[in-house]
Formats: structure tokens, C-alpha cells, sequence
């Protein structure tokens, strides 16, 4: 039989992540899955003594640069009671015991709810996703088949073929309603809940914080690779961020075109100076560096990163259920970071959008809540728009109809000529790849310019919309 590897040498970029963390104890990650029926106990701890043995990360320890996959079992937490509505209550807050020791957990409240907290070092959000998933598999006694190999940041950005270099830029803004104080668990979480799908939330909550808070505002955007086809589907650290640059004046449409621009250009995988300077310096002077930007931030009330904005997609609560228990909610809590004092992350289920956020403690948490669920529930609320349902049935909308059936695999008495994109369950990628797919169905030349002009819509379009930009594109061939 051969032997365990002892572990592997961590990226770059998890590298950074298991630095800041000991810079910033609350730099966790946390999913509260809360739901109806029961998860009992005992089958809990069985399922991740399974998963343990098929997946190396739940037995993860920090060694310096190096990951062991040698440490014991996560530890499981058993309450009787349901976990705390308020979301600033210890249990959330608190840190995991250290980076040499567990660095995740699971507590399991009431039987009904359970709570997952691992250190944003040893995975991404989708990559603890991608954990509880398997969890909820082992428990619905479900054949498991999970990827479980890494990848360095430099491989994958040679496998993923990018290029170029960006320049590193200086990025500091002076919030006077922003100051954090010299405790470093001086923040709160507010969860907004909105029995809507909201379309571009991340856009939306970027100009909100603009106009909010500035001038101009530095927004840092992680980006699963994973959207990648030649990434795996790893339950590893698979994200790098792209950064906007937003206005207050802007408005969301804009803001989402950028975004969809930046993720079209694969901005993400570009090095910046900085990255490269940091790779090839010793941990105690990036340690240092990091506390030193946290004093002079505290000190001049003023921030490398003004936001981070996460978007966790759309899940499918299936995914999260047994025979015993129904989950009706999956919440992430941001991960709160000194450097940036405002976090948030964007869960979309089928009919409701969660927005947790996370911020100095004090700011008024209730106020600020209820401005991000009016800023984003805004337009919806004034839209008035007359529908013109089956006016366009020529060629070109019979092969759009079937593209965005496919795309969205939704039912095609639901695709109208004025039904938005986004009101049929498209998404970012979605559009990305509807985009593509029709550039070459159609032989749209030149592809980038097409793919450019769509997405400068922000992709708040329908199919009446899409054919008139087209049309420039098939005329010039």
C-alpha cells in the first residue's frame, strides 16, 4: 500500500490568505444551513469521518508554506439549542482554535441547523460548498466522486493561458463614516433576506456603497476559477480577484458591464507588480507589512481596498437535504477583513437573495440594511414596463428561443421576444456563454467587438434587444 503524502506546499495566494489570517484572527469562512426535520448527530460525525477519508482538506493543518493532511478529524460541536438569530453573537465571531491545529469545524444546533467554519486559507467559498455538498451526499447514502487534487496559482494561469501584466496602482480612500478601532473584532453582520431574485446584486451593492461612502470606490470582486473549463472542480483555494474602479454616478447596468467586461477579459488571471514583488519576499516581512497598512489605516481612517464584494451564485437547496431534514436557508457570512471595512456575500436561491454584510460596529447596522434592500429593490419596485409578447417570430427569434433554452434550461413557453435575460434565470457566466455560443452559431464578426457591445448592456437585455445588436455585426461580413 503506498504511503500518505505528508501534504503539499501551499500557493501563493493561500500563502497570503494564512498570513492575513494571523493578522486578522476572524479571517473565516462560515455557511449556517438552517432547515426543517433532522441531521442526528452521530450520522453527522460518521459522514465526516467518511468524507475525511476521501477528501484530504478535512484533516488540514498550517505548517509555514506547507499544508499536512496528517492532523486529526474537524471537530464537531453538538448544542440543544437553535443557533442564534443575531449574527454578531460570540459563536460567529469567535476564532478556530489555531493555524497549527484544526482549522475548521462544524456545530450542529438543535439537530436542525448547522453551522460550517473553516479559515479562508484552506478553501474558497465555492470550495466549502463543494464540502457541505458532499457532506449532505454521505448523509442521503449517495456514491461520492470528488476531485481532490491542487493546483498553484502559476500553473493554473499558464494553463488557463493568460497573459500580460497590470500595473499596481495606489488605491486609498478617506471614509469619514468608516473608522475601525484598535480591536480587531470591531465589526458587525447584518443579513438582508429579500423574497426576490435579485438581478446583478453585486453591481447594485457596489454603487449603493459608492454613492454611500465617497468619491470613488475600490471594489475587490474574488473570482472562482472553477468558471474556467480546464479548472477542476477542487475543493481547494481556487480564487483570484479583478478589482472596478466605481463612481457614485454610475448606474448598475454600468457597473455589471465592467464586471462582465473584466470576467470576459479574464482579468483575474493577470499578475500585478505587487503580486510579483510579494511572492519572492520571507512571511515575517509580509507579516509585518500587513500589520504596519492595518495601524496606518486605523490611523488615517483610510484603506487599501474600500469594499469586497463575493457572489456565491445560485444554489439549489437540493443539494443541502435528507431523507430526515429539508434545508430552507444557506447563509455566508462574510469574512471580515481590517484592510477593507466593508464585506459582503450574495447567496441567490430560486425565489429569495441573502446579502450578508459585514462592517465596522459603529456604524448603524439597521439603517445601512435597510438602504442596501431599498437600493436594491428599487428598480423593481418602479419598473412599469409594457410587455409585447409575440411580436418577433421569425428565424432569428426561433434560434435565439432555442439558445436560451438550452442556456437556461428553462420551458419554452416562458421565453418571450421582451422577457429579460436575467428574469429567466440567467446569470453572469450564463450570459458569458450565451454570448459565445451565439457569436459562433451566427458567425458574428468581429466576435470580441459583438461579445463587448452585448455586455456593455450589463446584461439587462431581451431577445427583441439582442437582435438589433447583432444585426451590425452580420452585415459587415
Amino acid at each position: 500500500m503506498p504511503n500518505k503524502p505528508l501534504g503539499r506546499k501551499k500557493t501563493f495566494n493561500e500563502y497570503i490568505y494564512s498570513l492575513g489570517q494571523e493578522v486578522a484572527p476572524s479571517f473565516c469562512l462560515q455557511f449556517l444551513v438552517k432547515g426543517k426535520g433532522k441531521i442526528e448527530a452521530k450520522e453527522l460525525e460518521q459522514a465526516i469521518s467518511r468524507l475525511a477519508n476521501i477528501l484530504p482538506q478535512l484533516r488540514i493543518q498550517s505548517r509555514g508554506k506547507y499544508w499536512s493532511f496528517e492532523g486529526e478529524l474537524p471537530e464537531l460541536i453538538v448544542h440543544n439549542e437553535l443557533a442564534p438569530e443575531d449574527l454578531n453573537h460570540e459563536i460567529y465571531r469567535k476564532t478556530l482554535p489555531n493555524l497549527k491545529g484544526s482549522l475548521m469545524e462544524f456545530q450542529l444546533f438543535d439537530e436542525r441547523e448547522l453551522l460550517f467554519r473553516i479559515h479562508h486559507s484552506v478553501v474558497d467559498a465555492k470550495g466549502a460548498q463543494i464540502i457541505l455538498q458532499a457532506l449532505f451526499a454521505l448523509l442521503r447514502k449517495e456514491a461520492l466522486e470528488i476531485y481532490t487534487g491542487f493546483d498553484s496559482d502559476e500553473a493554473l494561469r499558464e494553463q488557463l493561458d493568460a497573459d500580460g501584466e497590470i500595473a499596481r496602482a495606489s488605491y486609498l480612500f478617506q471614509w469619514p463614516g468608516f473608522f475601525l478601532s484598535d480591536n480587531p473584532i470591531d465589526y458587525q453582520t447584518q443579513l438582508i433576506d429579500i423574497p426576490l431574485k435579485i438581478e446583478a446584486p453585486l453591481a447594485k451593492v457596489a454603487v449603493w456603497y459608492a454613492q454611500k461612502f465617497g468619491d470613488g470606490s475600490r471594489i475587490m470582486i474574488p473570482v472562482d476559477l472553477r468558471r474556467h473549463e480546464e479548472a477542476k472542480q477542487a475543493a481547494s483555494n481556487l480564487s483570484l480577484p479583478i478589482y472596478l474602479q466605481v463612481e457614485p454616478q454610475q448606474s448598475w447596468q454600468e457597473v455589471q458591464a465592467m464586471l462582465l467586461q473584466a470576467l470576459h477579459e479574464k482579468q483575474e488571471l493577470r499578475i500585478d507588480r505587487w503580486e510579483k514583488l510579494a511572492s519572492a519576499s520571507p512571511g515575517f516581512l509580509l507579516k509585518s507589512l500587513m500589520k504596519m497598512g492595518i495601524r496606518k489605516a486605523r490611523k488615517l481612517k483610510s484603506f487599501p481596498m474600500s469594499a469586497i464584494l463575493s457572489d456565491n451564485g445560485s444554489i439549489d437547496l437540493s443539494d443541502y437535504q435528507t431523507a430526515n431534514f429539508q434545508a430552507s436557508h444557506l447563509i455566508s457570512l462574510p469574512v471580515f477583513i481590517p484592510l477593507a471595512p466593508f464585506c459582503t456575500n450574495v447567496i441567490l436561491q430560486k425565489e429569495r437573495s441573502l446579502i450578508c454584510c459585514s462592517f465596522p460596529a459603529h456604524l448603524d447596522g439597521e439603517k445601512i440594511k435597510e438602504e442596501i434592500r431599498e437600493h436594491l429593490t428599487f428598480d423593481l419596485k418602479e419598473e412599469k414596463r409594457e410587455e409585447t409578447y409575440g411580436e418577433l417570430n421569425g428565424g432569428d427569434f426561433e434560434e435565439l428561443k432555442k439558445l436560451w433554452i438550452d442556456i437556461l434550461a428553462c420551458p419554452p413557453e416562458i421565453i418571450h421576444a421582451d422577457e429579460k435575460f436575467h428574469n429567466l434565470g440567467g446569470d453572469s457566466l450564463k450570459l458569458l456563454s450565451m454570448l459565445s455560443e451565439l457569436a459562433d452559431d451566427f458567425q458574428l464578426e468581429p466576435q470580441s467587438s459583438f461579445v463587448s457591445q452585448a455586455l456593455n448592456t450589463g446584461g439587462d437585455l431581451n431577445i427583441r434587444e439582442l437582435i438589433q445588436i447583432m444585426e451590425p455585426f452580420r452585415s459587415s461580413k
